[in-house]
């Protein structure tokens, strides 16, 4: 069951009160559109189930839209630990079921790889091509990040099944498959019920609506949205809601100006340097939001993926919000000798393009110059 409203100060309190709680850990932040939101919880919520042997899922979530398209997901805690508790206890004592299940996440990642590179013209239907991102986000993006960090965190030492990780980690098909693939096809088939705009309109479609093929609300929604509104998508026990905010209710915060010479970052390193430039900040899935990228440009990102290696192979530094030691920045860093800090936290809301820093990271810093 799907409620969608305007926010109310009743709802704002409620959500606010939630996200203090501390029921809820936050998990990534992403450029995702309300129907991909929705694809990440439905895939979450149905396959899940596949990675733990039918015992646990991972359904609530709180998925917040910026004002800048950006989509903060908090997640349960307790949710998360017991996925996590299940997967470390197989390591220990089922490492056989866990092998099963990365071999599973490779066979996956190839058949996405392949059906990306396809050349047939009609392609597989929308549900063929949901199941496949669906399975790849879960078994391919999801399984490997969670195992690293139970590694991390258990001080477990198993090289292969380490390497298999951040050897998946190094790949992400998921977005791919939904916005290269599934997205088009379901644009066509709202413009085929005589919505003008599709393309647009299509990103505020839910899977549940896909799968009803009916499109009408998904045309409201975008009418919101062209209005300056953003969504909240708020699912707990199984209810999910939607909430509609105007700018004056979004929680974005306004960071002023850095002094000049102050320290406005730290992170962790994920090869050493240091270096000084101007940023470029890079929030989109495959870099398309950022123009004229120099050679010698420092990377400011929310999550480093291969999707945008191009500015990688250009840029003097990665800046990334998100991360960990086996993130893809911590790797292609070291692979190409690149001075990269990760687990910076708010980088690419403090930096604007054009600012000029200091990256010392060795010590993990950096230090703001001057704003143009």
């Amino acid at each position: 069951m799907i409620t969608e409203t305007q926010l109310t100060q009743k709802e704002k309190t409620m959500l606010d009160g939630e996200v203090s709680s501390g029921e809820w850990i936050e998990f990534v932040s992403r450029p995702f559109s309300l129907f991909v939101v929705s694809i990440w919880h439905y895939c979450y919520r149905i396959y899940v189930p596949e990675i733990t042997g039918g015992q646990l899922r991972i359904s609530d979530g709180i998925f917040t839209q910026h004002q800048n398209g950006v989509v903060e997901n908090l997640r349960n805690k307790d949710e998360m630990s017991a996925v996590k508790d299940h997967l470390l206890r197989n390591v220990k004592s089922n490492r056989s079921e866990i092998i099963e299940l990365l071999n599973r996440a490779t066979v996956l990642n190839d058949d996405a790889a392949a059906l990306l590179v396809s050349s047939e013209s009609q392609g597989p239907s929308y549900e063929v091509i949901l199941r496949l991102g669906c399975q790849v986000a879960v078994f391919g993006a999801l399984l490997p990040r969670l195992l690293l960090e139970v590694f991390q965190e258990g001080g477990i030492d198993d090289l292969e099944i380490l390497e298999r990780c951040q050897s998946l980690r190094s790949q992400t098909f998921y977005p791919q498959l939904i916005l290269k693939l599934l997205q088009p096809k379901v644009s066509r088939m709202i413009q085929g019920s005589g919505i003008v705009d599709s393309d647009k309109v299509s990103n505020f479609l839910l899977v549940e609506e896909l799968f009803a093929l009916d499109f009408s609300l998904a045309e409201v929604r975008y009418e919101k949205a062209q209005a300056g509104q953003t969504f909240v998508y708020f699912t707990k026990r199984g209810e999910t809601s939607i909430f509609w905010m105007v700018e004056s209710q979004t929680a974005d915060t306004v960071y002023k100006i850095p002094e000049k010479g102050e320290i406005i970052l730290i992170g962790n390193t994920g090869y050493e340097g240091m270096v000084k430039g101007a940023v470029r900040v890079c929030v989109s899935l495959d870099g398309n939001d950022v123009s004229d990228f120099k050679p010698g440009d420092i990377l400011v990102t929310i999550n480093c993926t291969p999707a945008i290696d191009h500015l990688v192979r250009k840029c003097s530094a990665i800046l990334s919000d998100e991360g960990g030691e086996a993130c893809h920045a911590a790797i292609i860093s070291k692979q190409l000798r690149i001075p990269c800090i990760f687990d910076l936290k708010n980088a690419t809301k403090i930096l604007k393009d054009g600012d000029i820093v200091e990256v010392d990271a060795g010590k993990g810093q950096v230090k703001f110059l001057e704003r143009p």
